[in-house]
């Protein structure tokens, strides 16, 4: 009976520490696990300032990424907690990396975090193959779960992990990431708690899962963590550096910062295939490839001509493109200017919400303004008129001579190399950001990325189907425009 009584109050003094971690991540980890008596996790010494913040109580414990990591997340909870607001706005953080830093020893260390510190709490964990997951990621859970203070207060079975007061209601789950798979990421909703959700080698799970995930966090206080080694250009964990960047708190981390990894074997692999490439990005930088496969317009690209500098004189080309939106709801009609190379100093109109008039009316003020900056009126005026001729006709009355409309399911000029308009337009696009300059736009930036294409049977290009983008299909349709300027007057 005295050692029942003892223990309880063991679990007493644990369960205020708990709560005293609740926005404390880093204190959590230094504090759950044997850092001073178990010699197999004393990988990596903890780095200043963090060693000194805890008064040199610890010589072992996360590397300086790792803390600087949590000490966000500690932020990023205080900031909610003094909002007052439910349900919080979801926590979202994405890692990419080079191989070894120790991304699958994070993801335990968060479940132990959220599972002590919340009751109630309800996670998922995945990875991009049942190979990882299965030799990996979970194996790393267990392992970490069990040297943990609270390690008693838990049924570790086969890839589940339940409070035992509450075997339903407090757990977290691993599931593989099939397609198929998407509703086993439905329904955790959790409203006075927090759900969340934690991908390992994030950038192979499908974005069916990701987007079943996104439905769970809209109770209680959602957390979501991805992680990875940045192997593909497409899909939604290059969406959160990227597209999406503006939702999530993003590390990029090379792998020669890291503690733990084998810098030689790093060194041998930038010797033997170059700082820059794209295997050495990937495995070492934690940098996404320069150009997926079918990618048209790699990024790289894409940034120098964003910081390129391009000299013009007052006889340059003046050039306005009018991208009409497909629909007056949602989707943005875009006016873009080039002078010259330069498509950057006058930065693209975005409207929404226009009608047929109303576009022409503000085109007709943009000319007007031109006008008055450069003593003369667009020597070309390209206008959309795929979803609304309207828009054409009425500056074609005004603008006689000017006006060109431009139709991207239209015949190409050069049928030999070309499907179609969008297709040669998305080609010349491609070959003048060589040479111009463009906006540092991340909506533009990340439309120019995703343009793809393949060949035809007969050796035609056919660049990326509007679907395909649809997310940002106006600016997309807009750049396709501009080029097609640029590939008829220099």
């Amino acid at each position: 009976m005295a050692a029942k009584t003892y223990l309880s109050v063991i679990d007493l003094q644990i369960a205020d520490d708990m709560a005293r971690f609740f926005d404390d991540p880093l204190g959590f980890i230094l504090y759950a696990y044997p850092w001073a008596t178990n010699k197999s996790i004393q990988l990596v010494r903890l780095p200043s300032p963090w060693r000194e913040r805890f008064n040199n109580a610890y010589e072992y414990g996360p590397d300086a990424w790792t803390c600087e990591l949590l000490d966000d997340i500690c932020a990023q909870i205080k900031e909610r907690i003094a909002r007052s607001e439910m349900p919080w706005e979801p926590i979202r953080v994405a890692v990419a990396s080079g191989h070894g830093i120790g991304k699958s020893t994070l993801t335990a260390w968060l479940c132990n975090w959220i599972l002590s510190t919340r009751p109630d709490s309800r996670g998922i964990i995945t990875a991009g193959s049942g190979s990882q997951l299965e030799t990996k990621t979970w194996p790393t859970i267990i392992k970490w779960t069990k040297l943990s203070v609270t390690a008693h207060w838990f049924d570790v079975g086969h890839w589940r992990i339940r409070h035992t007061d509450n075997l339903e209601g407090w757990r977290i789950d691993a599931t593989t990431c099939k397609k198929e798979n998407a509703d086993a990421f439905a329904g955790l909703h959790e409203a006075v708690s927090t759900p969340f959700y934690i991908f390992d080698e994030a950038s192979a799970v499908p974005d069916e899962i990701w987007e079943t995930a996104n439905g769970g966090l809209t109770d209680g206080q959602p957390m979501f963590f991805v992680f990875g080694n940045p192997i593909r250009n497409v899909g939604e964990f290059h969406g959160c550096f990227h597209s999406k960047r503006h939702r999530w708190t993003n590390y990029q981390i090379d792998s020669r910062t890291a503690q733990i990894t084998n810098k030689k074997e790093l060194t041998r692999w930038v010797a033997d295939y170059g700082e820059d490439s794209d295997y050495v990005r990937v495995r070492v930088r934690g940098l996404f490839p320069r150009a997926a496969e079918n990618q048209l317009i790699p990024y790289d690209v894409i940034h120098t001509a964003q910081k390129r500098a391009v000299e013009v004189v007052p006889t340059d080309p003046l050039v306005v493109g009018l991208d009409v939106a497909r629909s007056p709801v949602g989707d943005q009609t875009v006016l873009s200017t080039r002078l010259g190379r330069d498509a950057r100093s006058i930065p693209a109109l975005k409207f929404r919400g226009l009608e047929t008039n109303q576009i022409v009316s503000r085109t007709i003020e943009h000319c007007d303004g031109l006008k008055n900056k450069f003593g003369r009126l667009p020597d070309m005026l390209f206008v959309d008129v795929g979803f609304n001729p309207g828009v054409y006709d009425g500056l074609r009355d005004r603008y006689r001579g000017t006006v060109i409309a431009v139709d991207f399911g239209a015949r190409a000029n050069d049928e030999r190399l070309y499907a179609n308009k969008r297709a040669e337009i998305w080609f010349l696009l491609a070959d003048w950001l060589q040479y111009g300059a463009i906006e540092n736009d991340p909506e533009l930036e990340t439309d120019l990325a995703t343009a793809q294409y393949f060949f035809k049977g007969d050796g035609t290009h056919k660049a990326v189907a509007l679907q395909t983008v649809d997310q940002g299909c106006t600016q997309t349709r807009l750049s396709g425009l501009g080029r097609f300027i640029g590939g008829n007057i220099r």
